[in-house]
């Protein structure tokens, strides 16, 4: 499994590798405005692999952008699910971007945190 999330939409996957950290992802894409922002951040380095990116703030070791900036070292395995929470333009963009490499549309689990335009 792979999780993808920004802001607050880290939320159930923290409390997923709580309940269960046997069952860790095998990597995660997190991105957040600044680094203060990554809420969980050792709790899912303990875990799994875990990807960065900063779009407000220059941090070094971490990507300077959005989260689709980190979709190319993204190990696809077209038979992996995929878990996405956040904002619905990033669950959109990785969705799509996902499905344009093989992955099936039933092994993409998307969960809007908020509807960026509302």
């Amino acid at each position: 499994a792979v999780f993808v999330a920004t802001g607050t939409g880290i939320a159930p996957f923290l409390s997923y590798l709580r309940s269960d950290p046997a069952q860790a992802p095998s990597q995660c894409l997190y991105g957040v405005r600044q680094l203060k922002d990554a809420v969980g951040l050792d709790c899912l380095q303990d875990h799994c692999p875990v990807d960065l990116a900063v779009s407000r703030q220059v941090v070094p070791g971490t990507c300077h952008g959005r989260v689709s900036d980190l979709l190319e070292s993204l190990t696809v395995e077209p038979r992996s699910h995929f878990y996405l929470c956040g904002l619905d333009a990033m669950i959109n963009t990785v969705g799509d971007w996902l499905e344009t490499r093989g992955v099936d549309p039933f092994s993409i689990h998307r969960e809007v945190f908020f509807n960026a335009s509302h």
